[in-house]
């Protein structure tokens, strides 16, 4: 079964070994929000926003806390195949946070994925 039993959520924040520099200033760090879904049959899937203020109005700080307040509780029991469900849930319960919505979307695409046999470890893959 494709229920989601966990989901964790962690922060990296990973200094830029080359910083750049755009319109509103200079970027040398990237705070990473860590997503982790593990289904009941044993997927593990990732995915990951990192959020820029300047431009989603989001911070690490305030991705994860959506992630944990209203992706977590959601997530918890659905099923990943319903993919668009969960994200049009999302969109209602946080429209103006991407970050926070791209993160799930990765990760369940990541677990579609991996359902359908698609990841680096499926013969599938490499008998093509």
């Amino acid at each position: 079964m494709s229920r989601i039993i966990r989901v964790d959520i962690w922060t990296v924040p990973i200094a830029l070994e080359e910083p750049y520099a755009v319109a509103y200033g200079m970027v040398d760090r990237a705070d990473n929000v860590f997503l982790r879904l593990e289904t009941a049959n044993g997927i593990v899937a990732y995915g990951c926003a990192n959020p820029d203020e300047e431009v989603t109005g989001e911070s690490a700080a305030s991705v994860a806390a959506a992630l944990a307040t209203v992706a977590e509780p959601l997530l918890r029991g659905a099923n990943l195949l319903h993919r668009s469900r969960i994200l049009r849930e999302l969109e209602d319960s946080l429209p103006s946070q991407p970050s926070a919505r791209a993160a799930v979307d990765i990760a369940l695409w990541d677990g579609l994925g991996k359902f359908a046999g698609l990841d680096r470890k499926s013969t599938r893959l490499n008998s093509s």
